[in-house]
């Protein structure tokens, strides 16, 4: 054992906070640095049985203290905080040994600053954010240390559930340290991956954590996602936990966990969970494609949206029109994974006729729309032209160089839907165009969808108001 071992395990072992006339941050120091300068003593000290004992005996007495009130312990408990941290840090010796001699008592301190009261006090901030992140180095790239603990700290009752207490703190350093913790606990484990999503406590704190990163998501852009920078620390950390899940198979449960109750069909954190869904697909690049889970989740779920949205007689309202906003999601989702390469379309191509379906309903809905000249009032205009839009892009996607997707699409009616659709329409003004791609995708190598179109004639042109007029003499 080192000289500078044996002066740290005196100076533990003979430490009072009540009594020592020096600050236990400037008693320790040497060692902090020495461990953040020297791996060799890193490891040694990480491996001596007498420092830890000593030093959960130090950790111990301030989480007492604390929580009996003594605020003069926090600045002392932040150097413990940190001090673990630098220990446990890429040092699987150090991770077990703080999992046992200090985890129960940094609990203890978390359980008492994480109090209402405490967590709106600035002054135990600091240590607060300290220990959050001294816990996440306790789990980061360790499978055995991870897979024990969230486990158990999913299974904490009201009052010690620390996470679900931290991530009531309106401090961004504090939820950022919480988000790093989850993360790292769940970081290339489907296994831990599933227990956060599916789990009764795991899915309540996705559906906070989803709240948190819904609040920051305007502020946020495509681009962002492809980059992996975003404006917001908090969001961007949230993203990377439910690209986790995302990877580890564990989105379809996590979904289902977030089903909405009172009627709606969609809930708030499943549309957010769509949203970076969205994000992760759109960062695909050329010849990539997701697990089929995915694609077979989303295709599911674009069947179950679309009839619940199509039930003939519905009085529709507002949760008729959150479910239309998942749709476009959904519909976004798929056209990435179709964009992305051959096999992308290849999975996505029982979409057809759902989406050739919700195209017709959408034109229906227009149509009656302007012809009594009153507006849906449970949906905006906008929202469902941008339904529109995306299921003909979709089309235009799916049918790009599949026969099978072309045929489909024609024998349910959607090659006469996608042609009605070539004309202006000053309401939705890029639905033309995707209209245009859809048919030229729809009709390249396809003789019977070719024949079909050139056995069309114009019978009458349409005015700008949708009113059918005589064709000028040049047509007739």
């Amino acid at each position: 054992m080192s000289q500078l071992s044996q002066e740290l395990i005196a100076i533990l072992n003979s430490y009072s906070h009540n009594q020592s006339q020096t600050s236990l941050t400037t008693l320790i120091r040497p060692a902090r640095l020495a461990v953040r300068d020297d791996l060799h003593f890193k490891s040694s000290l990480s491996a001596e049985p007498a420092f830890w004992t000593a030093f959960g005996s130090v950790w111990s007495d301030h989480a007492r203290l604390i929580a009996d009130g003594d605020i003069t312990v926090l600045e002392p408990i932040a150097t413990l905080a940190y001090f673990t941290a630098s220990l446990a840090s890429g040092n699987p010796v150090g991770q077990s040994n703080a999992m046992e001699f200090v985890e129960p008592h940094l609990r203890s301190v978390l359980v008492t600053t994480s109090s209402y009261f405490n967590l709106e006090d600035d002054s135990y901030s600091t240590t607060t954010r300290a220990c959050c992140q001294a816990l996440a180095n306790l789990v980061t790239n360790n499978d055995a240390v991870a897979g024990a603990y969230l486990p158990k700290c999913l299974s904490w009752g009201t009052g010690q559930d620390i996470v679900s207490r931290l991530l009531d703190s309106k401090d961004s350093s504090i939820l950022l340290a919480v988000l790093v913790f989850l993360l790292n606990s769940i970081f290339g484990s489907p296994e831990r991956s599933l227990l956060l999503a599916e789990s009764p406590s795991g899915s309540k704190l996705v559906d906070r954590v989803l709240s948190h990163a819904a609040s920051r998501f305007d502020g946020e852009t495509k681009e962002a996602f492809i980059e992996d920078e975003f404006e917001d620390d908090v969001f961007g950390v949230t993203y990377a936990i439910i690209r986790q899940l995302i990877i580890q198979g564990a989105f379809p449960a996590a979904f289902a966990a977030q089903a909405a109750g009172g009627g709606f069909e969609i809930g708030n954190s499943q549309i957010m969970l769509l949203k970076f869904l969205d994000g992760y697909l759109h960062t695909l690049t050329t010849d990539s494609s997701p697990s089929s889970s995915i694609s077979s989740f989303l295709l599911s779920t674009l069947v179950t949206l679309s009839k619940s949205v199509q039930i003939v007689g519905k009085a529709m309202d507002e949760r008729d029109a959150a479910t239309c906003s998942a749709i476009v999601l959904v519909l976004h989702c798929l056209s990435s994974i179709g964009l992305a390469s051959d096999v992308g379309r290849a999975q996505i191509l029982d979409c057809t006729e759902a989406t050739v379906g919700l195209l017709a309903w959408s034109d229906q809905i227009n149509k009656e729309q302007r012809s009594s000249n009153e507006a849906a009032t449970w949906v905006e205009p906008e929202a469902l032209g941008q339904l529109k839009r995306s299921c003909v892009r979709l089309l235009g996607v799916v049918c790009y160089e599949q026969q099978v997707a072309q045929n489909r699409i024609r024998e349910c009616g959607g090659l006469t839907l996608l042609l009605g659709m070539c004309q202006i329409d000053d309401t939705n003004l890029t639905l033309r165009e995707h209209a245009l791609f859809a048919i030229r995708n729809i009709l390249h190598n396809n003789a019977e969808n070719q024949a079909i179109v050139s056995e069309m004639k114009a019978q009458y042109l349409v005015g700008p108001q949708g009113q059918l007029q005589d064709l000028p003499p040049a047509l007739r």
